[in-house]
């Protein structure tokens, strides 16, 4: 009898590994000439749950929301883009003496999306989740944002 429950038991424990009710929520950020962004946090929440994705150097994100790259409860999101920022490259003249050692370059960062993607109630980004999701979107650089968006 133990054994037949033993067996029964470890059969449920294998048939639910990789069981989620989470579901993936994967993407790729990018301008509208299709160069990707290369930097930033791409991130999800409603009334109950937050996530995020950090995005890569090619733009692809995968969302977390408790463990690495776990994904998201099936669900209305609202999406914002944070951290988006990069250096502008040093020009010949940037260097400043620092304490008798050479020139060293400063750069100033540089916001690489416009602001409006910040903030979930500016972004204009919605997402219903209810399987896995493939959610690609378009940013702009500051200023460049349509008219109609």
């Amino acid at each position: 009898m133990k054994l037949k429950f033993s067996l029964l038991l470890l059969l449920t424990l294998v048939l639910c590994v990789g069981c989620s009710d989470k579901v993936k929520v994967s993407g790729r950020i990018t301008f509208p000439d299709g160069s990707p962004l290369t930097t930033g946090t791409v991130n999800f929440s409603n009334n109950t749950t937050m996530a995020r994705g950090s995005v890569d150097e090619k733009g692809y994100y995968v969302v977390s929301s408790e463990g690495k790259r776990d994904g998201l409860k099936p669900g209305s999101y609202e999406v914002c883009i944070t951290q988006a920022i990069g250096f502008e490259a040093p020009s010949e003249n940037s260097g400043q003496e620092v304490a008798g050692t050479p020139t060293a370059h400063l750069s100033a960062p540089v916001q690489l999306i416009d602001k409006k993607f910040e903030d979930t109630n500016t972004s204009g980004l919605k997402l219903d989740v209810k399987k896995s999701t493939k959610f690609d979107i378009t940013v702009y650089k500051p200023g460049e944002v349509p008219a109609a968006e």
